[in-house]
């Protein structure tokens, strides 16, 4: 038996077209994180939206959000950067965190998408593409000044894997010491018109784990774009991952179109179903060090590789 990790992806970027249960508003956010956690999530993963759901990546929204985030529950927090707010400049796509810190609203986490890739979408019902210039660049220079900035205000990284290059990357950045031990890592899947990363099957997940990080300590979860995560919960617990899924990602019209907590809920008990237990924010604290930080040259939270 092990703890299992529930992150909720509320709400990415996600209209209500067709879920209408995607929360916007600062407000929102924090009454569905409320009841997420009430359902077993213990990290809240949120996108800085507009009351009319337009993205807003303006200081203020993030500060009303995760100060509601803060009144309502006592989850981990885990804001988006805006992958496309600020042109590429790594300063400005931090700023929004570091005034956070300034602020006394640090986050618990912050993404670290440790890829660059084109991101152009493709219409499943024609297979033509949607676009056909947006890339999404992270040089290795900004991720280490993320890293760095990250370390120095006490916030723990969330490394992001887009494919095996990208997994392989971020064990060369814990090698060096560029980021420490636990790793929380999140192996990322793409369905619906995204192709910037694995397909969301058991063979694309499968694909990931002969390499993950040997003799490291590290957990690692599982986020599925544009795709139900719903049919691999199982096998993903059973190898020993975690799941970060929500109503953001994709809008689970196969179940209803539910809520992010009526979502997490059925995780929970796949979870326990499967004779684990599904863990506490003071247990994902532990599990990833949080607060505590080893370079790869020591350890502090029990990883686990599987293949």
């Amino acid at each position: 038996m092990r703890k299992v990790i529930i992150e909720v992806r509320q709400n990415e970027y996600a209209r209500r077209d067709i879920n209408p249960h995607v929360p916007w508003t600062p407000a929102e956010i924090a009454q569905d994180a409320k009841e997420c956690q009430a359902a077993g999530a213990s990290i809240a993963h949120f996108h800085a939206r507009g009351a009319n759901g337009v993205p807003d990546h303006s200081y203020e929204v993030y500060r009303d959000t995760v100060a509601a985030l803060r009144k309502s529950c006592d989850m981990l927090i885990h804001p988006t950067l805006g992958a496309y707010a600020a042109s590429g400049d790594a300063a400005a796509r931090l700023s929004h965190i570091v005034r956070l810190v300034e602020d006394g609203l640090k986050p618990d986490l912050v993404p670290l998408d440790v890829a660059s890739s084109n991101a152009d979408m493709v219409d499943p019902a024609t297979n033509r593409f949607v676009t056909d210039d947006v890339v999404y660049v992270n040089s290795t220079r900004t991720l280490h000044y993320f890293a760095e900035r990250l370390r120095e205000a006490g916030i723990k990284p969330y490394a992001q894997a887009w494919n095996i290059p990208s997994l392989r990357q971020i064990i060369a950045f814990a090698r060096s010491g560029v980021l420490a031990q636990p790793l929380f890592l999140a192996l990322t899947m793409t369905e619906g018109g995204a192709l910037s990363s694995h397909p969301g099957s058991s063979a694309g997940l499968q694909a990931y784990l002969p390499f993950l990080p040997e003799g490291m300590t590290f957990q690692w979860s599982t986020t599925l774009f544009g795709g139900n995560l719903l049919p691999l919960v199982g096998m993903i617990v059973e190898r020993g991952g975690h799941i970060s899924i929500g109503i953001g990602d994709y809008p689970y019209t196969e179940i209803g179109t539910p809520t992010n907590a009526q979502l997490v809920a059925r995780v929970a008990q796949i979870i326990r179903d499967s004779g684990n237990e599904v863990a506490s924010p003071a247990d994902v604290r532990a599990m990833i060090g949080l607060g505590v930080g080893k370079t790869s040259s020591g350890a502090s939270a029990p990883g686990r590789r599987s293949a």
